[in-house]
Protein backbone atom coordinates (compact mmCIF):
# COMPACT_ATOMS: atom_id res chain seq x y z
CA UNK A 1 0.00 0.00 0.00
CA UNK A 2 1.45 3.35 -1.05
CA UNK A 3 1.13 6.51 1.00
CA UNK A 4 0.06 9.80 -0.56
CA UNK A 5 2.84 12.07 -1.71
CA UNK A 6 3.48 14.87 0.73
CA UNK A 7 6.19 17.16 -0.56
CA UNK A 8 7.68 19.75 1.72
CA UNK A 9 10.00 22.39 0.43
CA UNK A 10 10.99 25.98 0.95
CA UNK A 11 7.76 27.82 1.63
CA UNK A 12 5.49 25.13 0.24
CA UNK A 13 3.74 21.96 1.19
CA UNK A 14 1.85 19.84 -1.30
CA UNK A 15 -0.47 16.86 -0.89
CA UNK A 16 -1.40 14.55 -3.76
CA UNK A 17 -2.93 11.10 -3.50
CA UNK A 18 -3.85 10.45 -7.13
CA UNK A 19 -7.21 12.23 -6.79
CA UNK A 20 -6.94 15.07 -4.28
CA UNK A 21 -4.25 17.72 -4.82
CA UNK A 22 -3.71 20.47 -2.25
CA UNK A 23 -1.09 23.22 -2.33
CA UNK A 24 -1.21 24.58 1.23
CA UNK A 25 0.77 27.72 0.46
CA UNK A 26 -0.91 28.53 -2.85
CA UNK A 27 -4.44 27.86 -1.55
CA UNK A 28 -5.02 25.51 -4.51
CA UNK A 29 -7.30 22.46 -4.34
CA UNK A 30 -8.07 20.08 -7.19
CA UNK A 31 -10.14 16.90 -7.26
CA UNK A 32 -9.45 14.62 -10.19
CA UNK A 33 -7.61 17.49 -11.91
CA UNK A 34 -10.60 19.85 -11.60
CA UNK A 35 -10.07 23.05 -9.58
CA UNK A 36 -12.23 23.31 -6.45
CA UNK A 37 -13.22 26.70 -5.08
CA UNK A 38 -13.12 26.80 -1.28
CA UNK A 39 -13.84 29.66 1.06
CA UNK A 40 -10.97 30.76 3.27
CA UNK A 41 -12.47 28.99 6.30
CA UNK A 42 -13.09 25.78 4.32
CA UNK A 43 -9.48 25.79 3.12
CA UNK A 44 -8.10 26.45 6.60
CA UNK A 45 -10.28 23.64 8.00
CA UNK A 46 -9.08 21.24 5.30
CA UNK A 47 -5.44 22.19 5.84
CA UNK A 48 -5.73 21.79 9.61
CA UNK A 49 -7.33 18.36 9.26
CA UNK A 50 -4.82 17.25 6.60
CA UNK A 51 -1.75 18.36 8.51
CA UNK A 52 -3.04 16.28 11.43
CA UNK A 53 -4.07 13.31 9.28
CA UNK A 54 -5.20 10.28 11.25
CA UNK A 55 -5.54 12.28 14.47
CA UNK A 56 -8.90 13.19 15.94
CA UNK A 57 -9.33 16.93 16.28
CA UNK A 58 -12.02 17.82 18.80
CA UNK A 59 -14.85 20.16 17.94
CA UNK A 60 -13.67 22.56 20.64
CA UNK A 61 -10.12 22.61 19.25
CA UNK A 62 -11.34 23.25 15.70
CA UNK A 63 -13.77 25.98 16.76
CA UNK A 64 -11.18 27.72 18.93
CA UNK A 65 -8.42 27.41 16.33
CA UNK A 66 -10.39 28.44 13.24
CA UNK A 67 -12.86 30.91 14.72
CA UNK A 68 -11.00 31.94 17.90
CA UNK A 69 -14.18 31.22 19.84
CA UNK A 70 -16.33 33.55 17.68
CA UNK A 71 -18.44 30.63 16.41
CA UNK A 72 -19.06 29.08 19.80
CA UNK A 73 -22.51 30.66 19.99
CA UNK A 74 -23.54 28.35 17.15
CA UNK A 75 -21.90 24.90 17.42
CA UNK A 76 -23.42 23.93 14.03
CA UNK A 77 -20.99 26.31 12.29
CA UNK A 78 -18.34 23.61 12.19
CA UNK A 79 -20.79 20.95 11.00
CA UNK A 80 -21.94 23.17 8.13
CA UNK A 81 -18.35 23.86 7.04
CA UNK A 82 -17.46 20.15 7.15
CA UNK A 83 -20.59 19.28 5.15
CA UNK A 84 -19.78 21.87 2.47
CA UNK A 85 -16.17 20.73 2.34
CA UNK A 86 -17.20 17.09 1.86
CA UNK A 87 -19.58 18.09 -0.94
CA UNK A 88 -16.93 20.18 -2.69
CA UNK A 89 -14.33 17.42 -2.46
CA UNK A 90 -16.91 15.16 -4.08
CA UNK A 91 -17.41 11.47 -3.89
CA UNK A 92 -15.89 10.61 -7.27
CA UNK A 93 -12.92 9.11 -5.49
CA UNK A 94 -15.26 6.77 -3.61
CA UNK A 95 -13.49 7.87 -0.43
CA UNK A 96 -14.74 10.01 2.45
CA UNK A 97 -11.72 12.06 3.46
CA UNK A 98 -13.29 13.53 6.60
CA UNK A 99 -14.46 11.05 9.22
CA UNK A 100 -16.90 12.14 11.93
CA UNK A 101 -16.47 10.82 15.44
CA UNK A 102 -19.88 11.59 16.92
CA UNK A 103 -19.66 13.75 20.01
CA UNK A 104 -15.88 14.08 19.67
CA UNK A 105 -14.70 15.70 16.46
CA UNK A 106 -13.27 14.99 13.02
CA UNK A 107 -10.34 13.15 11.48
CA UNK A 108 -8.77 13.35 7.99
CA UNK A 109 -8.29 9.91 6.44
CA UNK A 110 -5.81 10.06 3.52
CA UNK A 111 -6.57 8.14 0.37
CA UNK A 112 -3.76 5.73 -0.35
CA UNK A 113 -2.42 5.68 -3.89
CA UNK A 114 -3.37 2.01 -4.25
CA UNK A 115 -7.02 2.94 -3.56
CA UNK A 116 -7.02 5.16 -6.67
CA UNK A 117 -5.92 2.38 -9.05
CA UNK A 118 -9.40 0.79 -9.61
CA UNK A 119 -10.85 4.21 -10.47
CA UNK A 120 -8.01 4.86 -12.92
CA UNK A 121 -8.58 1.48 -14.59
CA UNK A 122 -12.33 2.22 -14.97
CA UNK A 123 -11.50 5.57 -16.62
CA UNK A 124 -9.18 3.87 -19.10
CA UNK A 125 -11.82 1.39 -20.32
Amino acid sequence: MHKPNIVEGIGQTLYFDGYLYVDYEGFVVQCGGVPVQLTRQEFLLLRLLMTNAGRVLTREFLLNTLWQGRATHDPRTLDVHVSRLRRKLGLQSGHNYIQTLIGVGYRFIPLTVSQTEPARRRQMV
